[in-house]
């Protein structure tokens, strides 16, 4: 007696579609770019220089103007603690936020930050004063 030959089905394993993170711009954000003065930048004690930050619209939605920038932590050594974003910025465009700014009178190591009203970014300076 002669074995006859039977097939076998054997079903393929097909692999799943791997998910993927798909990531979604935020409607509001923003990041500083071009800021001044440089990081560790030494200056002298009650010396006075300029703070200038540029703020780019990352986010997907235009902003309206008149948006807030204000101190929040740190040392404060800019003549103010808040200032307007005075037009609305479409997205990419970015607004030039200049300060007056003058050294502690004690040496050392300083940090101050701000924070575009939203929350959606932070700006800072950070010094040396000899």
């Amino acid at each position: 007696m002669s074995e006859t030959p039977t097939v076998t089905f054997t079903p393929f394993i097909v692999a799943s579609a791997t998910p993927t993170n798909t990531l979604i711009p935020p409607k509001y954000s923003c990041t500083v770019i071009n800021r001044k003065p440089k990081d560790n930048t030494t200056f002298r004690q009650n010396e006075e220089f300029e703070i200038m930050w540029v703020v780019v619209n990352t986010g997907t939605r235009p902003w309206y103007e008149n948006v807030d920038m204000k101190f929040v932590s740190g040392t404060n050594f800019a003549g103010s603690k808040r200032v307007e974003i005075r037009k609305g910025l479409q997205p990419g465009a970015s607004y030039e936020v200049r300060l007056d700014g003058k050294a502690p009178s004690k040496a050392g190591y300083y940090v101050m930050t701000w924070l575009v009203d939203g929350p959606m970014c932070y700006a800072y300076a950070a010094i040396n004063v000899k």
